[in-house]
């Protein structure tokens, strides 16, 4: 008799165990983002995916192909709507209990953030981008706000890109939902030419013809913006962009140069035109 009830009580024993394992499994249970996936990312909405994006470059004033400066390259961004969490665990009763049952995972807040730079120096003109770095990993309140302390030399982006605008320093300030902070220190640089040079040395053109004369301002950080000079407009004049056009028989000079006065020249002769 005694055998028996030792038996019963065992299996009941097991039977309860075997129900507490089985109602704590079915408590939780895994929730897919149904925009990404379960991913967490998304295709870059500047670039479309692609990594490339045209833009209009004031220098060469043509339309040309760079890497996205959002996604910088990669095509992919943090998915907006789980931000870029993918997955997550939710209890099932407190689920029920909060939002009726819905998909939204618990409010984790971060306990720190930092930047992938603590300190750049940029030249005027120059764009960088600064990335975030949230932990806890499973933190799901990930906003962030971006702020510089001095707009007029460097300012920011929501996104954490970063434009260098003056000569001067700042500091530029991500900050999260529950006031964690990380700092980066930006200093902008103004680069002085040191050299330049230009596509032709010398050249020969008849009278009515053109000849397009290119320069590189080196260090390449700094200001390429030249002045162009003709040392005789009566044998060939040049226009702002370096556009040589022959005049009369004869020779000159055509020099660009900066603002400190560093200086190179090509050399122009002029031939009569052909006769028709």
């Amino acid at each position: 008799m005694i055998k028996k009830i030792l038996t019963t009580s065992l299996i009941l024993l097991i039977l309860i165990s075997v129900f507490s394992t089985t109602s704590s499994l079915a408590a939780s249970r895994v929730v897919v983002c149904s925009k990404c996936g379960g991913d967490g990312l998304l295709n870059c909405s500047l670039c479309s995916g692609g990594g490339w994006h045209y833009h209009f470059n004031p220098i060469t004033k043509k339309m040309e192909n760079q890497r996205c400066p959002r996604c910088y390259g990669s095509g992919r961004q943090q998915c907006d709507n789980c931000n870029g969490r993918g997955k997550w665990t939710v209890d099932d009763d407190d689920s029920r209990r909060s939002n009726n049952g819905s998909n939204t995972p618990k409010n984790i807040y971060p306990s720190s953030v930092s930047l992938s730079k603590k300190k750049l120096t940029l030249a005027k003109g120059d764009t960088a981008k600064l990335t975030a770095k949230i932990s806890p990993a499973s933190c799901n309140k990930r906003k962030l706000t971006w702020k510089s302390s001095n707009k007029k030399v460097a300012s920011v982006t929501q996104s954490g890109t970063i434009k260098a605008k003056k000569k001067g320093k700042a500091t530029i300030t991500v900050k999260t939902v529950n006031g964690k902070k990380a700092k980066c220190n930006i200093k902008v640089k103004i680069y002085k030419p040191k050299s330049v040079e230009l596509n032709y040395s010398s050249y020969m053109l008849a009278v009515g013809e053109k000849v397009k004369l290119t320069k590189k301002v080196k260090p390449l950080k700094a200001s390429q913006k030249v002045t162009w000079k003709s040392s005789n407009k009566k044998k060939a004049s040049v226009s702002k962009t370096g556009l040589v056009k022959a005049k009369k028989p004869g020779s000159c000079y055509i020099t660009a140069k900066t603002k400190n006065n560093k200086k190179a020249s090509c050399s122009i002769v002029v031939k009569k035109a052909p006769s028709k």
